[in-house]
């Protein structure tokens, strides 16, 4: 069985001797099967620039020393966000971006704004939709109007917000 074995061997080494193979070629073929494995995101970060490329492998890096579960969650976002129509990931980039363009202190408060959002019961969030989406539809002049009562009301003390309140409370109420 082993001089089998070793003729098959030989045979085959002199098959590709007089194929004109070279070890150059091979590689181009195996580079070329890599880029067909990787696909367009291979190519997505050969267009990279060196400063861009930096900061990919250090993203790679700190999502690397994530937990696991993090890393999970992440990876279902990414699949989640790619399953999207390329409007709403157009949208979504330029959200990004805009939240690049804040300040740190804009960016804390929108993160506490949001932390207070997501301590909401659904219900309440899904009531505070609706009412916004409602001023969204609004004429302009109505709409501003509205915008203007909740800058009124967002620059009240509690204590004169309570009193506001109160106030309606005791109001007779329409039908």
């Amino acid at each position: 069985m082993m001089p089998m074995r070793r003729l098959c061997l030989f045979s085959f080494v002199m098959l590709w001797a007089g194929s004109g193979l070279t070890v150059p070629a091979l590689a181009e073929t195996q580079e070329e099967k890599q880029t067909q494995r990787d696909g367009p995101k291979a190519r997505r970060t050969d267009r990279l620039s060196a400063e861009e490329k930096k900061q990919l492998q250090e993203r790679y890096r700190r999502f690397k020393r994530l937990p696991p579960e993090e890393q999970e969650r992440l990876r279902r976002r990414q699949k989640d966000f790619e399953s999207l129509p390329d409007n709403q990931k157009e949208r979504l980039r330029r959200r990004g971006e805009a939240l690049q363009q804040l300040t740190p202190d804009q960016r804390a408060k929108l993160r506490r704004f949001y932390q207070r959002w997501q301590e909401l019961p659904p219900e309440r969030r899904r009531r505070l939709r609706q009412r916004l989406g409602r001023i969204q539809n609004l004429p302009p002049e109505q709409r501003e109007r509205a915008l203007d009562a909740m800058r009124f009301w967002r620059a009240l003390e509690p204590d004169e917000r309570d009193a506001f309140l109160n106030l309606l409370d005791r109001a007779p109420q329409e039908n």
